[in-house]
């Protein structure tokens, strides 16, 4: 469903503008759009112009309104060629293994990388208002290529096609920091090893600029792309034993920084796994497990765009099914 930006549109004493009502040939203008830069660029499209010639406003029918259809495409398809996406990067780091305390490693990473030309599709809605926006009107710009009215009979200037194809189109920042530690040691006496690892990133920027011309839209932060995330691994080690634990941590996120999904913001989420892995000789192996040992389940409270049916939470991102069990025996021969 498109939004056409020039429906309604017309001309009065050798100026653009729009009706007082969009479905009524015979509601006037409202004389503060005439020259209005969008009624401008509608005009100079020879198909809108056509019709309004004809019938001396655009006043599409219902038919015309609901019968706009359109192609996902490759960038051929819509007549654009691509280009390689290309990338600035920058990486520093470290890995300390000290000789004093055998089993301690530590590696710390910056990075900081910028994508130019990155390759995507505009929104049909965009691709509609852009195309008409700056009160000239270019065909064979990114907005306009992919949208299709009807050149002639009495549908001339409806839209036939709004189209989506692949263009070289955003440029795209982002930086961090990950570290990752691990320390392997035997404990007191033959009781076993204690092997603990830690994986923890800290996303300092996720900004895109979706097209040229368009302002910064800001990620970092946004649920799926916290500030903080971190996983912690203890595994207990004894022959024909194994005790694994994980626990997964994400900092608070909102829905959006920006838009209708501003402020939707959720807490600090833990997720726990316990496993256990027994051997009996030396032929099998017995495995026990919990996933989200503390039954951890994130309700959002409101309707999540995007969520999978079925889901009061974000399942790509937490934990949609709560605390479960697992069994297993494997044997070799």
């Amino acid at each position: 469903t498109v939004q056409d930006p020039c429906r309604g549109v017309t001309t009065q004493g050798g100026q653009a503008g729009f009706l007082n009502n969009v479905s009524d040939i015979n509601s006037g203008v409202v004389p503060s759009t005439l020259g209005d830069g969008i009624a401008v660029a509608c005009i100079q499209d020879p198909a809108i112009a056509a019709r309004v010639t004809a019938e001396g406003a655009m006043v599409l029918t219902q038919p015309e309104i609901q019968g706009v259809s359109g192609f996902n495409g490759g960038a051929l398809s819509g007549g654009f060629e691509l280009e390689a996406e290309t990338a600035d990067t920058l990486t520093a780091g470290f890995v300390w293994n000290p000789s004093f305390l055998a089993g301690l490693s530590l590696s710390i990473d910056y990075y900081d990388i910028e994508i130019d030309d990155g390759i995507g599709t505009l929104g049909r809605q965009l691709s509609l208002d852009r195309c008409y926006a700056d009160g000239a009107y270019n065909a064979n710009s990114e907005f306009c290529q992919g949208i299709i009215r009807w050149d002639g009979g009495p549908t001339v200037g409806a839209i036939q096609y709004s189209n989506l194809f692949q263009q070289n189109l955003s440029t795209i920042s982002t930086s961090g920091i990950d570290v990752q530690a691990s320390y392997v040691f035997d404990l007191p006496g033959t009781i076993g090893t204690l092997d603990l690892a830690l994986t923890y990133g800290n996303l300092l920027e996720y900004e895109i600029v979706p097209y040229e011309g368009a302002d910064v839209a800001v990620y970092d932060g946004e649920i799926g792309l916290f500030e903080h995330e971190a996983l912690l691994g203890i595994v207990y080690s004894r022959p024909n034993l194994q005790v694994a634990w994980s626990t997964q941590y994400m900092s608070s996120g909102v829905l959006e920084n920006e838009g209708y999904w501003g402020g939707q913001e959720i807490g600090s989420q833990m997720f726990h796994d316990l496993q256990a892995r027994i051997g009996l000789g030396d032929m099998t192996t017995v495995v026990l497990g919990v996933d989200n040992l503390t039954d951890e389940y994130v309700e959002t409270g409101f309707s999540v765009p995007g969520a999978a049916t079925g889901h009061n939470t974000i399942p790509d991102v937490y934990d949609p099914l709560g605390r479960r069990y697992y069994a297993g025996v494997r044997f070799e021969f």
